[in-house]
């Protein structure tokens, strides 16, 4: 009987103090609250990040034939997140004057296709991977820098594009 009477007790003291730590794991102590745009909510992209995984891909002849673009989203936490939006991509082409670079190419990579959105997704990189087909130009090239810019438009609930303020943008040279 005595060791009974011991037994609850340890069971119930050991049932008070994990109330007492699951009730203690339930309060953020310092969470600031968030007041920000409840069309795009607290988790949404603060960053572009062009990746430095970008590349171009050759064929067998050792000349560009597509470009592996990587484009990273973080949030305000800088945690990788995915993003809901377009993305337009501009290509350009190195100039001898500083500031003078020609715009070859450009695409437009639309992240509101939930099926394109997650196919184009890398779960092991955390980043977008697109293949863009490169302008004739660079099937000639053997040496040089190209520089990549990216430019996102986050979509908001109502279907309509967010703020101006809420573009994000980025740029990457790419050396060949």
């Amino acid at each position: 009987m005595a060791f009974r009477r011991a037994a609850c007790g340890v069971v119930l003291g050991a049932l008070l103090l994990g109330v007492s730590v699951v009730g203690g794991c339930g309060v953020i102590v310092g969470a600031e609250r968030w007041e920000g745009d409840a069309t795009l909510g607290p988790f949404a992209p603060a960053r572009l990040r062009l990746h430095p995984l970008s590349h171009l891909d050759r064929d067998e002849a050792g000349l560009p034939k597509r470009l592996v673009c990587h484009a990273e989203f973080q949030d305000r936490w800088f945690d990788s997140v995915k993003a809901c939006g377009v993305v337009e991509v501009q290509l350009y082409r190195g100039s001898a004057a500083p500031g003078m670079d020609e715009q070859v190419a450009k695409w437009t990579v639309d992240l509101t296709d939930l099926e394109a959105n997650a196919r184009w997704f890398d779960p092991v990189t955390r980043t977008y991977r697109v293949q863009l087909d490169l302008p004739a130009w660079t099937e000639r090239a053997t040496t040089g820098s190209m520089r990549l810019r990216a430019e996102y438009v986050p979509q908001a609930k109502d279907g309509e594009t967010a703020s101006a303020g809420a573009r994000l943008r980025d740029d990457l040279v790419i050396r060949y």
